[in-house]
């Protein structure tokens, strides 16, 4: 019994260790393979452009979402704004591209895709939040996506028959653009943020998940930090 209580004292003592090393140590922060910048990645997700841009010009900071995901929607009714706000303050370049592989997440790529290839009246933030809106109930079944987005142009802002031409010819693109995101980003789960390293911007910072603006804010604080420490 002694020893018994001895081996166990001594696993307590080292799972306490453990512990306060884990709670004193950052997690890691994961980067992305190779020295490719964002931009130039978003430029190979497709033949034209799908992102929707939330301030500035450029490709520092970049959310890949979906709208089938329920921490996506989260993200875009509390989190869009901060780190919108978080970009202007640290004078970074803000971008989101959606993709997924649900019905809602079919829909909304399309429609991202062809809501920048035929122009809206819409800043590039009420074009996230009419993706998320056109979407919001589901997508019925036995109704075409074309027919869903073509429904949805007073609320994406561009042409009925704009955007059913493109919706039929951008569902054929689908698959390459769903694969090519995985693969150029690596990405395993909806929404994950990438940061580029202001002083290497091949240099790029990847962060899964979304729990609150306030956490998300400070992680993306931490990963310029800890870019600008590299």
């Amino acid at each position: 019994m002694r020893r018994l209580l001895l081996i166990g004292g001594t696993a307590a003592a080292v799972a306490a260790s453990a512990t306060t090393y884990m709670v004193m140590r950052q997690p890691m922060i994961k980067t992305l393979f190779g020295s490719e910048t964002i931009k130039s990645r978003l430029s190979r997700v497709g033949p034209t452009t799908h992102h929707q841009q939330l301030n500035g010009s450029g490709a520092d900071l970049l959310v890949i979402s979906d709208t089938g995901c329920t921490y996506c929607r989260e993200f875009v009714r509390n989190g869009l704004d901060p780190l919108i706000k978080f970009a202007e303050e640290n004078g970074l370049s803000a971008t989101y591209l959606s993709v997924g592989f649900g019905r809602s997440g079919f829909v909304s790529t399309i429609a991202g895709a062809c809501v920048e290839r035929e122009g809206s009246s819409l800043s590039g933030p009420d074009r996230v939040r009419a993706l998320f809106q056109m979407t919001g109930e589901g997508v019925p079944d036995g109704v075409a996506p074309e027919q869903v987005i073509s429904d949805a142009s007073g609320l994406l802002g561009t042409s009925r028959l704009a955007l059913s031409r493109c919706a039929q010819e951008e569902a054929l693109l689908f698959r390459d653009r769903f694969e090519a995101t995985r693969r150029l980003f690596e990405l395993e789960r909806t929404p994950t943020f990438f940061l580029a390293d202001p002083a290497a911007p091949g240099r790029i910072m990847k962060l899964d998940g979304f729990t609150s603006s306030g956490a998300m804010v400070r992680r993306l604080e931490r990963a310029l930090q800890t870019e600008g420490e590299a």
